[in-house]
């Protein structure tokens, strides 16, 4: 008995995120058009995640890598620094950390019927939101973490660099 409900529940984790391949991504917002950008293409520990047009900058792509099952980090590629939730709370924003391996740093992709990602961070259990009047100190809109409701600012696709 013990062992059918093990089975049936890792069926039912797989069959809601999906492994998308290792590798370079340039990640968009469907609902804006606006791509992850780290703010002013800065280097350090707390730098924003916004949204910003895409113009093909390091600082605006990031390397999916699995750490544990099908949940990967996001490294931004100018810095080699993690996406990092600031916190669990729904509201919350992302910033750039070195990497610690923590679940805060993890996220796991969903497939939505339209074939474009939801993306939800381990430590909180949300998922990304790009459509949002969060804003950094610098007035540029930021990518906050929400309950999911499948709405098209939680959609995201993916594009493969390398």
């Amino acid at each position: 008995m013990k062992i059918t409900s093990l089975v049936v529940a890792m069926l039912v984790t797989v069959t809601l995120s999906t492994i998308i391949p290792p590798g370079l991504y340039k990640i968009t917002c469907v609902a804006t058009g606006d791509s992850f950008d780290m703010l002013f293409e800065e280097t350090s520990d707390g730098t924003d995640l916004i949204l910003f047009f895409y113009h093909d900058g390091a600082h605006e792509q990031f390397t999916v890598s699995y750490v544990d099952g099908p949940w990967a980090t996001l490294v931004a590629h100018h810095s080699g620094k993690a996406l990092t939730a600031n916190s669990n709370a729904s509201g919350d924003s992302f910033t750039q950390q070195t990497i610690t391996g923590d679940t805060n740093q993890q996220f796991k992709f969903l497939l939505a019927k339209d074939g474009n990602y939801l993306i939800k961070n381990r430590a909180s259990g949300l998922v990304l939101n790009c459509n949002s009047d969060a804003q950094s100190d610098y007035g540029f809109r930021l990518v906050i973490q929400e309950s999911k409701s499948c709405t098209l600012n939680e959609k995201f696709t993916l594009t493969k660099l390398n």
